[in-house]
């Protein structure tokens, strides 16, 4: 049987977090490879958030092209500094922190998940929870129309158990997958704030 998505993206987050552990430079293609699956997973969220799809992707596809003359993000966000480009738009550096916060607000949101074994009622819906987490890691950094955006459309999430459908994942092995991209996710993310820290870099780019 294939691995199913959630699996995928499980595994090379497990991967990514390994190579950290193991005293590594985190590569630039098997950390755009993750967050491509991140874009697969909130498709399956349904066609009202193709907006965040469209926001996601390619951010994603810059720090995929970069992979072709970088091999490490921090080759990446060196280059960046020398050629002087950090701030601007579209850049890998802002680009790599767009991705790194999308990475932090997942974690959140399959904490909360994982706490309340996966019910969907009232506050541990999928969509106050999904509101929860994205406040805790956006809410300084959208403008107010954006938020009036995500906050429209977080109705529109489907419940816990139609995501597990769409998904082609049950309970147990949902809440597995999850599990491993929660304890891999803080070591991602730490990795990435270290690199900025250690250049000189605003992580509010």
């Amino acid at each position: 049987m294939a691995p199913t998505l959630l699996r995928k993206m499980s595994v090379a987050f497990r991967d990514l977090a390994a190579t950290v552990n193991q005293g590594m430079e985190m590569e630039v293609r098997p950390f755009a490879q993750a967050c491509s699956y991140i874009a697969s997973l909130v498709e399956h969220l349904g066609p009202h958030f193709r907006f965040a799809v469209a926001d996601f992707a390619p951010k994603v596809a810059n720090i995929n092209a970069a992979s072709e003359s970088f091999r490490s993000l921090k080759s990446m966000l060196e280059a960046d500094i020398e050629r002087n480009n950090v701030q601007n738009p579209g850049s890998p550096s802002r680009n790599l922190l767009r991705l790194k916060r999308v990475i932090e607000v997942l974690k959140v949101l399959f904490e909360m998940i994982l706490d309340t074994d996966f019910d969907d009622q009232g506050d541990n819906s999928m969509d106050s929870q999904g509101w929860e987490a994205y406040s805790i890691v956006f809410g300084k950094q959208h403008e107010p129309g954006l938020k009036t955006k995500v906050l429209r459309f977080l109705p529109k999430i489907p419940s816990k158990a139609q995501f597990l459908v769409n998904l082609e994942e049950n309970v147990e092995s949902c809440a597995a997958n999850l599990r491993t991209i929660v304890e891999a996710a803080p070591v991602i993310t730490n990795n990435i704030n270290g690199l900025y820290n250690s250049m000189g870099l605003d992580l509010n780019l």
